[in-house]
């Protein structure tokens, strides 16, 4: 039998490296920010090789602990609504389940990483200009969604052949990986968005999230927990602008994001200061790649 499902979480600054890095197929080393830890910057970036990437996953349900080795990730959501937490989910694809496992019984002794640091949807900064145009600027290119979805589907399939049965075979790519994604803005203001996806104009994106917490002490540094989501490249599909009676109008678009011919400005690598750019620090010439500043300082991959 296949075994597959989703794994559902708050997002956190710091906790989940593995399960994004195994989504997005390549995690950099984190290189240390500044003269004093525990600041590391990482990046993590969507690629086509996810061969020979597996992790286990165990839950403990008290009276039985449940096991699923060989779990290849086929994908992730992250979403947000305004005044909560943002939240993800993982798509797995399992080679197999044990109910009874006596392997990993040492789950129960397993801690958190402290604090807590949850993505909040206050933390974000959402700017989205036209891609040919100068770099993303705070106050120019600022859109005010009140929700967004990004989906990073991979397009895996686990097959059941001879070869391992009753177990499935590694699951491999049945498709393209595709990125895509939803923001829904609450109020019509302008017709920007409408514009390009009248002219089919690629657009550029960067969901910036900033905690309001400073990881170093006062002093060594000001960096901050950060968690930012760029698509250099992307084209509006599909716009609803839905007019139900008095009041604002809202308006849900939807995206799909490639990969650009070259990093367009302000996704170059050009960004060196978190607090006084909205530039990245990766040269971004994928669909989709997250940047983030935590207190982790070890490849997930490695």
């Amino acid at each position: 039998m296949t075994i597959n499902g989703a794994v559902e979480a708050y997002l956190k600054y710091d906790g989940l490296e593995v399960d994004i890095a195994m989504v997005m197929g390549r995690s950099s080393t984190p290189t240390k920010r500044g003269s004093v830890p525990p600041a590391y910057y990482n990046d993590y970036t969507f690629k086509d090789d996810l061969s020979s990437y597996f992790t286990t996953l165990v839950i403990d349900k008290q009276v039985a602990i449940h096991e699923y080795d060989s779990v290849k990730y086929g994908g992730m959501t992250i979403s947000g609504d305004a005044g909560d937490r943002l939240k993800v989910s993982f798509d797995m694809i399992a080679r197999k389940f044990a109910n009874d496992s006596a392997i990993n019984t040492a789950v129960s002794s397993i801690t958190e990483i402290l604090p807590r640091k949850y993505v909040l949807f206050e933390d974000c900064k959402f700017l989205m200009k036209a891609n040919a145009g100068t770099a993303l600027a705070s106050g120019v290119d600022d859109i005010y969604p009140s929700s967004f979805t990004i989906n990073v589907n991979n397009n895996m399939a686990g097959d059941l052949t001879s070869e391992n049965d009753p177990y499935i075979d590694e699951p491999l790519r049945a498709g393209f990986g595709e990125v895509t994604g939803t923001i829904t803005i609450p109020k019509y203001k302008d017709t920007v968005t409408e514009n390009a996806l009248i002219a089919g104009t690629t657009m550029k994106l960067a969901i910036r999230c900033v905690s309001s917490t400073q990881i170093c002490a006062p002093g060594n540094g000001a960096y901050y927990y950060e968690f930012s989501m760029y698509l250099p490249s992307i084209k509006i599909t599909e716009s609803d602008r839905s007019v139900g009676g008095e009041g604002n109008i809202p308006g849900t678009f939807n995206f799909s994001a490639y990969d650009p011919d070259s990093a367009p400005d302000g996704m170059d690598g050009a960004g060196t200061s978190l607090s006084a750019d909205d530039e990245s620090r990766t040269s971004i010439t994928t669909a989709f790649v997250i940047e983030t500043t935590s207190v982790n300082k070890s490849n997930p991959l490695a």
